[in-house]
C-alpha cells in the first residue's frame, strides 16, 4: 500500500511521463504458480507467491516494491501489478537522473531573470564609456545648442581616437566642461540675462543656439547634463578601481619645451604617431558595411523627411505642417534645393568612404571624419534650421538623422584606430549562402545602375591589370556562381529522391502563385478600371459658366449659375431614362449611367451682362455679317478644388460653333431691329454635356445620339433695349415632344451634366492611363520582360545547372588574392583560366562534375 500511493502528486505525473521500466516477467512453473524473476525474489529470499483467487481479487504488490521506490500514478500501478512486473534498478537510476535534470531546467528558467539583469550589469561595467557616448548624443539631441556640441567633438576628435583607450585626461576634461556648462546654463536664468530676441528666423533664435534659453523650471533643462556627469563620475570610479586612471606613453618630461603652444603641438604630433602606427593599434578591422548600414540609414531618413528638410515653395503650408509628400514635391516640380543638396550631398560622402575603403588609406579615412565633422554639424544644427525656420529640437528628421551619423562616426572612428585590412579577400555575400543572404542579393542587383555603378567605381579605384569589360564580366560570374552555390544548398537541405514527382505543396507554392500573377495581369487593367469606376465619388460641377459670342466679338450672352445645379432625384432619373425607352441603351442604362452621375444645371433667359459695343464696333459687325459668320456656344465647369490633381482638373471647358449660313439677313435684322426681335438658331446648344476628369468637355454623344434623345436645344435668340442699353436673351423653343423637367421654367435653358466618378489620387492616377495605356505600359511591357527570362533559360542553362560551383568560387577567390598581393601576372593568368573555362563547356563540366564523379 506504501508503494503505491507514496510520494507527492508531481512526482508522480513526471515519474510516469518519462519511465520506461526495463522489466522481467514473472515465469510460470511446472505447478501453473507463478515464479518471481531470476535474480530478484532469489537474492531476496521472497518464496511466496499469490494464489490464483487472491490474485484475481486483491494483487499484492510487487515484493521488491519498498516506499523508497519512486511511485507510479494508479493506472500505472494496476497494470504492473496486473502483469507482474517490477521496474530494474536501471531504470529507477534514469528516472531518478531525468527527474534531477528537469529540475534543474526549471530552476535555470526561474533564475534567468535574475541572471540577465547581472548580465546587464556587468556588460555596463566593462563598456560604461559606450554608456557615457550614448548619454552624450542623447544631450545633443535633445538640447541642440553649440554648448553640448562641445561633447561630441570631444568624443570624435579626441577619445575614439586615442589608442588603445582613452587617457585620463579626456574624462577629466568631459567632467569640468559639464560642469562649466551646467554653471553657464544656470547663470543665465537670471532674469536680468534674459534679453531674449525676436528673431526673424526661429530656426536661428541666438539664445536657444547658444544654449543659455531661460527656462521657467531650470532643473528639467539641465536633467540630462546632471545625468551625463553623476555617468562620468560612475564611470571614473570604475577606471579607478580596474587602475586605468592614467595616462599611457606619458610624454618624457625632459622633452618638454617652454612654450605652452610648442608643448600642445608636440602632444599632438604623438597624438597622430599613435593613431596611425599599426604596431599601437587594436588590429586590422573591416567595419565598412556597419558604416554603409548607418549611411543608408541616413539616406533613408532623408527621404522620408523631405517634408523637415524642405524652404519655402508652391507648396510652403503644406510642408511646413509636414504633410506634403515627395509625390506633390515631384509632380508640382518644386522640389526644395535643401532636400536634393542632403541627398546629392550623402550619396557622395558614400561614394568617398567606398573609394577609401578600396584604397585602404587610414589616413585619408581620419582627414575625411574631420570634413564629415564638421561638415554634418554645420548643416544640422545651422542650415537646416535656418532653411526650414524650425530649431533643431523641434526637427524629428534632423534629430533622426544625427543620431544615425553619431552612430556612423563612433564606428568610423574604431576603423580609423584599428586600421583597414592589408587585403580584403571576401565579399559580404560571400559570407553566408542562406536564404536571407540570397534576397538581399537579389534586391540589390534589382536596383537600376547601384551594381553597375558599383563595379565601376571598385575597378576605377582598385589596382587590376583587367579592363573595365573584363572586370564586369567577372563580377557578373561571380554573380551567378554565388546563386548556384545557394540553389544547391537549398537543394542538400531538400532532397528528393530520384523519379519523385514535384509536391502539391511546391506547386500551389511556385506554380499558383506565377499563375494568379499572369491571370492578373491580363485581366488586371479592366479590374483596375471597373474597381475605379465602382469605389469612386461624383465629382459634379459646383459653377457652370455659359457665354455666346458672335464671331469674336463682344460677348452676346454671359450667365453664371451656381445655386441652380442640382443632383437628379430619383423620379426626374426614372423621367430621363423613359426618355430613351426605344433605344438600346435603354436595357443597360442604369449600368452604364448611374444616377449619382448626373446633375441639373438651369441657365436663366437673360445674359447678367449688359451687351457693351460700340457704335463703330456694331458698324463693322453689320458690314461683315455674311453666310461664314459663326456663333459660339461656350461653356466651363468649375469642380470642387479639393479633390482636384493631375489626372482629375478643377475647371473643364467645352464649346460648338456653328455658322449661320442663310440666316445672316435674319440677324442683320435683329442687329439694325429698333424693337424686340427674336432669331431662331437650331443645333448650337448641346442637351447633354460631358464633364471629363481630364481635357476638353463636349457633347455627351453617348446619350444625345441615341434615339429619342434631344441633342440640341432649339432656342432663339431676342435683343432687348431699355434705359440706352441693350441686352440679349436666350430661350428655349419647346413644343409638345420637347423633354423638359418637371418644376424647371419653360424659358431657362436645361442642361444635363454627365460627370465620372473619381477614384483616390493614387487610384486616380492609374486610370489616367487608361484601358490601352495600361495594357501598353504594364501588360506588353512586364510579358516581354517574362518572354526574355524564359527565352534565356536555355542559354544560361550551361552556368545554372553547375553540380559544384565550389571550384570555380575557389578560383575567384584565389584571383582577389593574388590581386590584394600585387601579383598582377597571377592576376591575369587566373583571370585567363576563369574564361577559358566558361568558354570551353567541355572543360567546365570536367571542373564543375568533379566532385559528383568522386561521390559516385
Amino acid at each position: 500500500g506504501e508503494g503505491e500511493g507514496g510520494g507527492e502528486g508531481g512526482n508522480k505525473d513526471l515519474l510516469t511521463s518519462v519511465y520506461t521500466p526495463d522489466v522481467q516477467p514473472h515465469t510460470s512453473g511446472t505447478d501453473g504458480e507463478p515464479r518471481p524473476p531470476s535474480g530478484a525474489g532469489a537474492a531476496e529470499g521472497t518464496t511466496t507467491a499469490p494464489t490464483a483467487s487472491a490474485s484475481h481479487t486483491s494483487p499484492s504488490p510487487p515484493p521488491n516494491l519498498s516506499p523508497s521506490h519512486p511511485p507510479f500514478d494508479e493506472r500505472g500501478s494496476i497494470l504492473i501489478k496486473a502483469l507482474h512486473i517490477e521496474p530494474s534498478d536501471s531504470s529507477k537510476r534514469k528516472a531518478d537522473e531525468t527527474a534531477r535534470e528537469l529540475q534543474s531546467v526549471v530552476s535555470l528558467y526561474a533564475r534567468r531573470p535574475k541572471r540577465f539583469s547581472w548580465a546587464l550589469y556587468y556588460a555596463f561595467l566593462a563598456h560604461s564609456d559606450y554608456f557615457v557616448y550614448f548619454l552624450i548624443v542623447l544631450n545633443v539631441l535633445l538640447n541642440g545648442s553649440l554648448l553640448s556640441l562641445v561633447l561630441p567633438a570631444l568624443v570624435f576628435l579626441w577619445g575614439l581616437l586615442t589608442v588603445p583607450w582613452p587617457p585620463r585626461r579626456f574624462w577629466v576634461t568631459l567632467i569640468i566642461y559639464t560642469m562649466i556648462m551646467v554653471t553657464v546654463k544656470y547663470f543665465f536664468q537670471f532674469h536680468n540675462f534674459n534679453n531674449q530676441s525676436s528673431s526673424v528666423n526661429k530656426g536661428l533664435e541666438p539664445y536657444h543656439l547658444i544654449g543659455i534659453e531661460f527656462h521657467s523650471f531650470f532643473f528639467g533643462n539641465v536633467v540630462w547634463d546632471l545625468l551625463l556627469l553623476v555617468v562620468l563620475f560612475i564611470h571614473r570610479a570604475l577606471l579607478r578601481q580596474y587602475g586605468l586612471w592614467g595616462d599611457q606613453f606619458m610624454i618624457d618630461k625632459n622633452t618638454r619645451l617652454e612654450s605652452f603652444a610648442t608643448l600642445v603641438w608636440d602632444r599632438l604630433k604623438v597624438f597622430c604617431r599613435r593613431l596611425l602606427n599599426p604596431d599601437i593599434s587594436q588590429g586590422p578591422r573591416d567595419l565598412y558595411i556597419i558604416m554603409l548600414f548607418f549611411d543608408v540609414l541616413t539616406f533613408v531618413t532623408i527621404i522620408l523627411g523631405y517634408a523637415q528638410f524642405g524652404g519655402a515653395s508652391s507648396s510652403q503650408q503644406n510642408v511646413q505642417e509636414g504633410v506634403s509628400t515627395v509625390l506633390s514635391y515631384i509632380t508640382e516640380n518644386t522640389v526644395p534645393l535643401m532636400f536634393v543638396v542632403l541627398l546629392l550631398l550623402q550619396f557622395l560622402f558614400m561614394l568617398i568612404d567606398r573609394a577609401i575603403y578600396l584604397r585602404h588609406s587610414v589616413i585619408g579615412k581620419f582627414l575625411y571624419q574631420l570634413v564629415q565633422l564638421l561638415a554634418w554639424h554645420i548643416i544640422v544644427f545651422i542650415v537646416i534650421p535656418a532653411v526650414t525656420n524650425k530649431q533643431f529640437t523641434d526637427n524629428v528628421a534632423a534629430q533622426f538623422l544625427y543620431f544615425f551619423k553619431f552612430g556612423y562616426f563612433v564606428v568610423s572612428s574604431m576603423q580609423v584606430i584599428a586600421g583597414y585590412p592589408r587585403r580584403i579577400l571576401s565579399n559580404a555575400f560571400r559570407k553566408s549562402y542562406n536564404t536571407v543572404s540570397w534576397l538581399v542579393f537579389q534586391g540589390y542587383r534589382l536596383i537600376p545602375i547601384l551594381p553597375d555603378l558599383r563595379d565601376i567605381m571598385d575597378w576605377v579605384f582598385t589596382d587590376t591589370t583587367l579592363s573595365l569589360i573584363h572586370w564586369l564580366r567577372m563580377q557578373e560570374i561571380f554573380a551567378q556562381l554565388y546563386l548556384v552555390k545557394v540553389r544547391r544548398i537549398r537543394e542538400a537541405n531538400s532532397p528528393r529522391d530520384l523519379g519523385t514527382p514535384q509536391g502539391l505543396v511546391t506547386k500551389i507554392l511556385t506554380g499558383g502563385l506565377v499563375l494568379t500573377g499572369l491571370v492578373l495581369l491580363i485581366w488586371g487593367p479592366l479590374l483596375v478600371v471597373s474597381a475605379i469606376n465602382s469605389i469612386g465619388e461624383p465629382y459634379p460641377p459646383i459653377v457652370v459658366t455659359t457665354e455666346l459670342q458672335l464671331s469674336g466679338y463682344t460677348p452676346l450672352i454671359l450667365q453664371t449659375t451656381q445655386q441652380n445645379i442640382k443632383s437628379l432625384n430619383s423620379t426626374q432619373y426614372k423621367l430621363l431614362k423613359q426618355t430613351f425607352s426605344d433605344s438600346d441603351v435603354y436595357p443597360v442604362f442604369d449600368a452604364r449611367f448611374p444616377e449619382d452621375n448626373f446633375v441639373l444645371a438651369v441657365v436663366s433667359s437673360p445674359s447678367s451682362v449688359v451687351w457693351g459695343i460700340s457704335p463703330p464696333e456694331r458698324e463693322l459687325l453689320l458690314k461683315n455679317v455674311n453666310g461664314n459668320t459663326t456663333f459660339k456656344f461656350s461653356w466651363t465647369l468649375r469642380r470642387n478644388a479639393t479633390l482636384s490633381s493631375d489626372s482629375v482638373l478643377e475647371t473643364v471647358r467645352g464649346s460648338v460653333v456653328k455658322k449661320i449660313g442663310s440666316a445672316s439677313e435674319e440677324l442683320r435684322d435683329v442687329l439694325n431691329c429698333t424693337e424686340n426681335c427674336s432669331l431662331a438658331l437650331d443645333g448650337l446648344i448641346p442637351h447633354f454635356i460631358y464633364a471629363p476628369p481630364k481635357g476638353d468637355s463636349r457633347d455627351f454623344t453617348e446619350l444625345s445620339r441615341e434615339k429619342g434623345a434631344d441633342r440640341y436645344i432649339n432656342v432663339s435668340l431676342t435683343r432687348e433695349d431699355g434705359n440706352a442699353s441693350e441686352w440679349w436673351l436666350l430661350q428655349p423653343k419647346l413644343n409638345n415632344s420637347s423633354f423638359v423637367f418637371p418644376g424647371v421654367p419653360r424659358q431657362d435653358l436645361q442642361l444635363i451634366i454627365y460627370s465620372n466618378k473619381v477614384a483616390p489620387a493614387f487610384f486616380s492616377k492609374i486610370a489616367s492611363f487608361g484601358i490601352i495605356g495600361l495594357y501598353t505600359v504594364v501588360v506588353l511591357a512586364l510579358g516581354r520582360i517574362i518572354r526574355g527570362y524564359v527565352s534565356d533559360l536555355p542559354r544560361n542553362l550551361l552556368i545554372d545547372e553547375i553540380y559544384d560551383p565550389d571550384p570555380l568560387l575557389r578560383l575567384c577567390d584565389d584571383i582577389v588574392l593574388v590581386r590584394e598581393c600585387k601579383s598582377f601576372v597571377l592576376e591575369e593568368i587566373l583571370v585567363g583560366r576563369l574564361f577559358y573555362i566558361f568558354r570551353s563547356p567541355e572543360k567546365l563540366w570536367s571542373v564543375t562534375e568533379e566532385a559528383k564523379l568522386k561521390q559516385d
